[in-house]
C-alpha cells in the first residue's frame, strides 16, 4: 500500500521495527553522537517513510542502510498516533536477522536487551512504550 499519496505529505510517516531473537530479546540501537536530533539517546531500527515506498520496503531498506543486513519474518505489530492532530504516524513491525550485523556511522552502538533491561537505557520517543507493548503483548503471544 503506497501510503504517502493516500494521506499526503502533511503527515510524517515512519516506520521501524523490533528484531528480535529466539532468546526473547531485542536490538537497539544507540543514535550517533554526530547526529543533529537526539544524539546518544536509544532506538529501534527505522526511518522516514519515502514517497512511494510501502512500510515493509522502508523497513528493508532502513536495515540494510543501518545494519548493513536483510530482515526476515517481517510482521505488522502495531500502529502508533504519536500526536492528537495525526501528524505523526508510526508502523512498527517485527522482524529477525540472521546475519552478521555491521552497523553504520550513523549508530553509536547496538545492544541485545530483554525486558528487564529497558528501564536502563534513555530511549528517544515512544521507544521504550513501544519496546513494552511488544514484551507486554507480542511476545506472550507468539511463545504460546
Amino acid at each position: 500500500m503506497r501510503i504517502k499519496r493516500r494521506i499526503g505529505m502533511d503527515t510524517y510517516i515512519g516506520c521501524s521495527v523490533i528484531i528480535h531473537d529466539n532468546d526473547n530479546k531485542v536490538l537497539i540501537a544507540q543514535r550517533g553522537k554526530s547526529k543533529k536530533r537526539f544524539p546518544l539517546l536509544w532506538e529501534t531500527v527505522g526511518g522516514a517513510l519515502e514517497n512511494d515506498e510501502t512500510p515493509e520496503e522502508c523497513i528493508r531498506r532502513e536495515t540494510m542502510e543501518e545494519l548493513n543486513c536483510n530482515i526476515d519474518n517481517l510482521e505488522l505489530f502495531k500502529v502508533y498516533i504519536i500526536n492528537q492532530d495525526n501528524r505523526y504516524v508510526l508502523i512498527v513491525y517485527t522482524g529477525k536477522i540472521n546475519e552478521k550485523i555491521q552497523y553504520n556511522s550513523e549508530i553509536e552502538q547496538i545492544r541485545w536487551v530483554d525486558k528487564s533491561d529497558v528501564e536502563n537505557f534513555c530511549f528517544y520517543g515512544n521507544e521504550a512504550e513501544k519496546l513494552m507493548d511488544y514484551y507486554n503483548n507480542y511476545f506472550i503471544k507468539a511463545s504460546r
